[in-house]
Order: C-alpha cells, then structure tokens, then sequence
C-alpha cells in the first residue's frame, strides 16, 4: 500500500470514531510533521502530537481515553504513544472487524493486555459480565486501573493480571487452563492475542482448553514463527478462519498478520 493511500484509509477510519475538533487537530499535526513522517515511515510523530483527551464513538458506544495521562504514567518506559493504539483499536478495529455481527460478548479473555484497552472495549462496548486480561509488563497496571475509572467500570467483572501466557505454567507463567478453571469458564466467547510470538508455542500445544473458545482474533508474528502453526490448529478444531494484513486484506496464511476465527457465525473482509 503506497503512503498516500494509507494516509487515507486511516484518516477516513479515524473520522468514523474521532469528534470534529480532533480531527482539525489531526489535520494541523500531520502538516506540521509531515516531513518526519515522510521520513520515517510511520506515524509515530503524529500519534505524539496527538496525545490528548478523547471521548469517541466506538460501535456506536462512547469510551473514554484519556491518552494525555495515560502517556504520563508511561513516560518513564519509553513507551509508544497511545494514540496509535487508538487509530489500530478503535478506528481500524482490528480485533473486531471481522465480525459486524458480535454485539455482545459474556465473556472475554485478552492474552497481551497491555494497557487493557481490549478490557474495555469488552466492558463498554461489548457489554462482558467477565473480562480477563493477561499482561507480563506491570508498569501497565496503574493505566488499566486509569481506563477503569475513566470508564466507570467497576473491577469486580474485570481482572487485569500480571503474568504470560504459555503453553507450561511456570514461574510467571499461566496455561490457558488454569485462567479457564480460575475463573470458572464454561466458554469464552471472545478470545484476543498479541502475545508477541508466543501464539505459535501456545498453539502448538493447544488442548481441551480451545474447545471452549467461540471466537477469536490474533495479531500474527511471521518473523517470529511459523502461520500455520495457529491456523491448522483452529481449522482441525472446526473454526471457521480468515487471514489478513494490517490492513485487513485478506493475505496468505505464511505472510498474514491476522486471524480471525469462528465456530458460531461468519466472518468478513472489510476490503
């Protein structure tokens, strides 16, 4: 996709969730910077401009965001600025677009929460009794307790805990069973990963525990494994699967950098 052409897919992303007067604002950061960005290749310098106060429409739910605060209590990791988060979570909608059709979720398990943006979309939008995040990193605990409070989502139906996912419990370490038999899960009906790599050790010693899976969606590292390692998996346990890019085309299994999977409904490419 040529630069110019992802400059407008985003944007035109964006205006679906942004209010007016960010996206002025947006306008303004992206002239002013637009030489690092031509330069970079990235948005990193915008996404920094960008760092603010947002209330948005996401799936015709309102979220709070405050990304200026958020950034603060990230300052001292170095980490990205969250507004990129915004434009992949909310404005392309990258865990949910391959699924108009899930309005609600009861339950939610996020494998690589991070700052527990997922949780709330769960919470907010997807109306989750139960949402469970799964983070290693603790310097994301007091942001996800941020969202919380911003959100008005009371931490009895939501958990955000420090520890990764992996195929062996160990020091550190939880299984995909001991999250289900902790919280008693009968089903997960959404299930999301970023997990950096490790999808392809976790599901390559997948178990009992995917037969309770309904649907899912997973960011794919196919430098750092093998594609069909997740997708062959799902396959051989019925779910429906689709693959795409980042920008949500449909891609090859080897070279995709999503999955998106389902036992109760269809799935759609947004191209």
């Amino acid at each position: 996709m040529t630069p110019a052409r992802r400059f407008l897919l985003e944007y035109r992303k964006l205006a679906g969730v942004l209010p007016a007067l960010a996206l002025l604002r947006l306008v303004g950061a992206t002239v002013l910077h637009a030489r690092q960005v031509l330069g970079s290749r990235t948005m990193t310098a915008i996404d920094r401009a960008m760092s603010g106060e947002y209330r948005i429409c996401y799936r015709g739910k309102p979220v709070e965001l405050p990304l200026a605060a958020i950034d603060g209590l990230l300052e001292a990791v170095a980490d990205n600025p969250t507004f990129g988060n915004l434009r992949e979570m909310f404005a392309n909608d990258v865990y949910l677009r391959a699924f108009p059709w899930l309005l609600e979720a009861e339950t939610v398990v996020d494998l690589g929460s991070n700052r527990g943006l997922f949780l709330v979309i769960a919470k907010a939008v997807l109306g989750a009794r139960l949402a469970v995040g799964i983070e290693p990193q603790p310097y994301y605990q007091p942001v996800f307790k941020l969202l919380c409070e911003r959100n008005a989502i009371g931490l009895a139906g939501v958990a955000h805990l420090g520890a990764r996912i992996a195929p062996a419990s160990g020091p550190g370490a939880l299984t995909m069973a001991e999250v289900i038999e902790r919280f008693g899960l009968d089903r997960i009906d959404f299930l999301k990963g970023d997990i950096e790599g490790d999808e392809y050790p976790l599901f390559s010693e997948a178990g009992d525990w995917l037969s309770s899976v309904r649907t899912l969606a997973f960011e794919l590292h196919p430098w750092l494994g093998d594609n069909r390692v997740v997708v062959d998996q799902l396959v051989r346990r019925g779910f429906l699967c689709l693959t795409t890019d980042q920008f949500g085309r449909p891609a090859a299994v080897g070279d995709a950098a999503f999955v998106y999977a389902s036992t109760v409904g269809p799935l759609h490419s947004v191209f």
